[in-house]
């Protein structure tokens, strides 16, 4: 059983023989345009090859004109390539017959990720069921504190780390996702707004100077760190 907010979903419908994906709006994995987790009750978006859901299409969380690299869905108009208008416009296209199109929360991207399907230009995530994903990051809706949104990555450079909290203004990929979050969502992403909160009205106090500047080996190990995960 699965515990939504306002309902509880039986998954005893499902039988554990049964594929994890089914098709939507379609006869098959194949060409259906959309996907049903039978796990979680969610439907989730497939992209296209061309058009407004193109699987390469790039959007910002938060567009920045000066930012170094811009996204891409339109030629020439960077800045119509944002997460929440194409949230907006998928919903006025009624995808698969529903205008409640969303951005997924972290925990729900994250269950796609299966990395016995990762390799070099493969992404970690079931290919027949999602056949056009990119071996990159992903957007959600999920904000950490002041250091950005969080991203997962669909690589196998970033197992140990699947989401990293990234720039609003970097371009990303985007799936979308509809259906009622799960209880343990709604208690993540409250938690998540109450630090983000405290965290803005009660900054760290400075250490005294010499605590201050770590050794340089130190600042060396941190960058190669940081660096593997970008």
């Amino acid at each position: 059983v699965i515990l939504l907010l306002g309902a509880v979903i039986s998954c005893a419908a499902f039988s554990a023989d049964a594929p994890r994906f089914a098709p939507v709006a379609g006869s098959n994995l194949a060409n259906g345009k959309c996907v049903l987790d039978r796990s979680s009750g969610l439907m989730w978006e497939r992209k296209e090859s061309s058009g407004l859901r193109a699987a390469t299409h790039t959007y910002s969380a938060q567009f920045k004109r000066s930012a170094t690299e811009l996204p891409h869905c339109a030629a020439g108009q960077a800045e119509l390539c944002t997460t929440q208008l194409y949230v907006r416009k998928v919903n006025e296209s009624q995808l698969c017959g529903y205008s409640d199109w969303r951005i997924p929360a972290q925990a729900e991207l994250q269950s796609l990720l299966d990395f016995s399907q990762a390799g070099a230009q493969r992404a970690a995530i079931d290919a027949q069921a999602f056949p056009d994903t990119q071996a990159g990051f992903y957007w959600t809706d999920t904000r950490y504190r002041a250091l950005g949104v969080l991203g997962v990555w669909f690589d196998d450079t970033h197992k140990d780390l699947p989401s990293t909290a990234l720039e609003p203004s970097r371009p990303g990929f985007l799936r979308l996702v509809r259906g009622l979050r799960t209880l343990a969502d709604h208690v993540a992403a409250e938690k998540n707004a109450a630090a983000n909160q405290t965290a803005a009205s009660n900054p760290v106090p400075r250490a005294a100077p010499e605590n201050i500047y770590p050794s340089a080996a130190q600042f060396a190990e941190w960058r190669a760190q940081y660096a593997r995960y970008q």
